[in-house]
């Protein structure tokens, strides 16, 4: 999952998936739980302006997107989720 998330955008975009879907069932993520652990600001970007997901939502351990990109070492993700908090 450390390539491209167009193929994620796409299904957004064509309403096939819907940006709190659960995508890793094993763990509880959503689409923002991974591009913050991978890093992919444009894609945080785009989803917080098109799609208005929960930047609150937790995965199966508690963790919010913001505690995984600072748990995967990813600055840029953690900046950009720290200029969105309210």
């Amino acid at each position: 999952m450390n390539g491209s998330f167009l193929p994620v955008m796409l299904l957004l975009h064509k309403n096939i998936a819907n940006v709190e879907d659960i995508i890793d069932q094993n763990q509880g993520l959503k689409v923002i739980h991974y591009a913050c652990y991978f890093g992919k600001v444009k894609a945080l970007k785009t989803l917080v302006e098109l799609y208005k997901p929960n930047l609150n939502s937790i995965d199966y351990r508690g963790q919010t997107p913001l505690h995984v990109a600072s748990a995967s070492g990813e600055l840029s993700s953690i900046v950009f989720m720290c200029s969105k908090s309210e």
